[in-house]
């Protein structure tokens, strides 16, 4: 597919004020699952804000690699070697994560940079961070924020995923091991081996693809791979956020050009994206405070107390 964008195609909308905001959000449904003869169906959607609309949807780790004489898989291998070895003797035994998912939520919880990406499955929660502290950057004239379905970026995660380890199987002549597609129970699966394999099988087909080699990396890398994880424990910020996370897991592409890759199959209606003027950010607190939307509410600390504070004497306390 011709990589004429760093950055998925999605159509642009432009937003003046609260209620043009709201009339936009508002089309997006609410996570649903369902279960019937058919097998289980899902639809959700999940959103990142970004202060500036000329930010990409990058994760951090890429960031730091950019000023670097390295590529970021190779710097991963060191940030999270070094993070690795020294953690554990703050960790008690039984909270060593046993997985590299949960490694990587670890590491992004104490702000060291990752491969993952930050999304929500809250528009507003969204529309928030990318509000807050936007003030800061004396550049930017828009605040975006971007919407992706989360379902179809899964379906195709499961296809490309079992793709390459179908190429793995001719190639080596032996299976993976790992989990199965749903797809593949056709009619022969119940309701309940439906709900396994998508859950707990989601969180094994994504490890297996993190420690993928060979020709299963190979195949990753070639048709690009991006997933939509939940975090495998949660913490209050990320539970009073409805936190999830965007994970890319073919090394060789950066996440834009690898969900690109991915999605290149697809209709461009698994994403969206809309811009805010800046002049509307005051209104937009005010309104997401009454919703109780606030820096205490996603950051039930001392820092989100601090914030709140913070925000009442700027919006409030005149």
């Amino acid at each position: 597919m011709s990589k004429k964008s760093n950055e998925p195609e999605a159509p642009d909308r432009r937003c003046s004020d609260w209620k043009e905001i709201v009339e936009c959000l508002e089309e997006f449904p609410p996570p649903e699952v369902t279960s019937d003869s058919e097998g289980i169906t899902g639809t959700a959607w999940v959103f990142r804000g970004l202060k500036n609309s000329c930010y990409k949807l990058q994760p951090a780790l890429e960031r730091e690699a950019q000023s670097k004489r390295m590529q970021w898989p190779e710097l991963e291998v060191l940030v999270s070697s070094e993070f690795k070895s020294r953690a554990r003797m703050h960790l008690s035994a039984s909270s060593i994560p046993e997985d590299e998912l949960t490694w990587l939520a670890l590491m992004q919880h104490y702000a060291v940079p990752t491969r993952l990406l930050d999304f929500t499955y809250s528009s507003f929660v969204a529309l928030y961070f990318g509000v807050r502290r936007s003030r800061e950057d004396n550049g930017s004239a828009l605040v975006r924020l971007w919407a992706i379905d989360a379902s179809a970026v899964n379906s195709r995660f499961w296809s490309v995923t079992g793709k390459a380890r179908a190429e793995q199987l001719k190639h080596d002549g032996k299976p993976t091991g790992g989990p199965m597609n749903p797809f593949d129970l056709d009619n022969h699966g119940t309701s309940r081996d439906y709900m396994i394999v998508e859950t707990h099988g989601l969180q094994k087909r994504i490890a297996e693809s993190l420690s993928a080699t060979g020709t299963y990396r190979g195949g990753l890398n070639r048709q690009g791979c991006v997933c939509v994880a939940s975090p495998p424990s949660f913490n209050p910020r990320l539970a009073n956020q409805q936190g999830v996370f965007l994970l890319n897991c073919a090394e060789g592409l950066s996440f834009s050009e690898s969900l690109i890759q991915m999605m290149g199959p697809c209709r461009d209606t698994w994403c969206k994206r809309f811009d805010i003027d800046v002049g509307a950010i005051s209104e937009i607190e005010q309104r997401l405070l009454q919703r109780n939307i606030h820096e205490q509410s996603l950051f039930p600390d001392m820092e989100g107390l601090a914030g709140l504070i913070r925000q009442k004497i700027r919006l409030q306390w005149k």
